[in-house]
């Protein structure tokens, strides 16, 4: 419940009385808040790591319009487990698909929450004396970037510095730490600065080679969720992709593990499919169609001319700076693929166009273009005005 008041989503009350009645004991009503909250928890991070909406608004459209509904007809703790669990099997997406999520634009709350909560599920695994709560304090503890923004370091395998500034911000390329301690490190290359990660908490420690030499208690973690191949050091001859790409599949693991939904009380049982085995907890099945998280999709200017057909998923748009063309790829939600990138999609044309352009800020309307046949280019915010005109939008 803490979390998700943290996080904005203090509708959770409203959920949580429309599954309480008048004579239940008072063990009961708090295990079925415990349930509810730790349902819109999940949901609040498999939105992040799917790079949806997580304002007020999707919260009261998922409350409102999902759950009180489902709720009111539920009696008992275990019908509200069973409820929310077969809702859990409607959900889209998958965590293990945020394969290149990262830093972007305001996003920053978002990402350091998946961050404090990976740090905190490690540390108390652990056996060691965690802060959650410091983590989410940016004042305590800054995101730390495994690699400082000097792209020319790494020039002869990453050339591309678009690449370098979207691979750079990937969850797998960033950790916490302590302010002074990020103060006191500045712009050192890995290698330098792992030694005084081993400091700080075991996520970052563990890059220091012969870091778990001495804590049996994390090798026994390592061992047990199966993160040998994720978990671990890192020598000086590892490369700016091997590191964070096995890092961004570490908190991954990890999150499947922390949003587990039978960990969070919340039975899956999903049918069998045809070969007679299971299918993975939160991936669509095959043949089913995949609907949006409960509480909708982007509602950006881009997204709502997708679902005016203003636009068609697949249209390629490009900008030009510094006299260079960087194109991206509109998806069915509204999200920006750039090109360099490929990946998880942009939510906003403004957040794929400050990468592109390797700026603070970047009015993207203005800036990205649909190109025709004969090579004219018309900006997206010229195609909404139009559209608006028109009684399109």
């Amino acid at each position: 419940m803490l979390y998700n008041e943290r996080n904005g989503l203090s509708v959770q009350a409203i959920a949580i009385l429309a599954a309480i009645h008048p004579d239940d004991q008072p063990s009961d009503a708090k295990d079925k808040g415990r349930l509810i909250a730790a349902y819109m928890d999940r949901w609040y991070a498999l939105r992040v790591l799917q790079d949806l909406p997580v304002q007020s608004a999707d919260a009261d459209t998922l409350v409102h319009t999902t759950l009180v509904p489902l709720l009111r007809a539920c009696r008992t703790v275990t019908d509200v487990a069973s409820a929310l669990g077969d809702l859990v099997l409607s959900d889209s997406g998958s965590i293990g698909d945020a394969v290149t999520l990262g830093l972007r634009g305001n996003n920053a709350h978002q990402i350091r929450y998946l961050l404090a909560r990976a740090t905190a599920y490690v540390e108390e695994a652990c056996k060691r004396p965690h802060e959650v709560l410091a983590y989410l304090d940016r004042d305590q503890f800054h995101i730390e970037h495994l690699w400082a923004n000097h792209p020319r370091r790494v020039e002869n395998e990453i050339p591309d510095e678009v690449v370098f500034r979207s691979l750079r911000n990937q969850l797998g390329g960033l950790g916490l730490l302590m302010g002074r301690e990020n103060s006191s490190i500045n712009d050192l290359p890995l290698h330098d600065k792992s030694a005084l990660y081993a400091r700080s908490n075991v996520l970052l420690g563990i890059i220091a080679p012969g870091y778990d030499r001495r804590n049996p208690l994390l090798r026994d973690f390592i061992k047990t969720h199966h993160l040998d191949k994720t978990l671990r050091s890192f020598g000086p001859g590892a490369t700016m992709t091997t590191v964070i790409t096995t890092r961004q599949q570490l908190y991954l693991t990890l999150f499947e593990h922390i949003w587990n939904p039978e960990r969070l009380g919340l039975p899956v049982s999903p049918p069998p499919t045809p070969n007679g085995r299971d299918e993975p907890t939160g991936r669509t099945r095959q043949g089913t169609p995949r609907r949006r998280p409960a509480g909708g999709g982007r509602r950006t200017d881009v997204a709502k001319m997708i679902d005016a057909q203003v636009l068609m998923a697949g249209t390629r748009i490009v900008l030009t700076y510094r006299s260079t063309d960087h194109w991206a790829t509109i998806d069915e939600d509204g999200g920006i693929i750039l090109t360099a990138t490929g990946g998880t999609p942009y939510g906003r044309a403004d957040e794929a166009g400050a990468v592109a352009r390797g700026t603070r800020t970047c009015q993207g309307m203005n800036e990205w273009h649909v190109e025709d046949e004969h090579g004219a280019r018309t900006n997206l915010r010229t195609l909404r005005d139009r559209a608006v005109q028109a009684g399109i939008l």
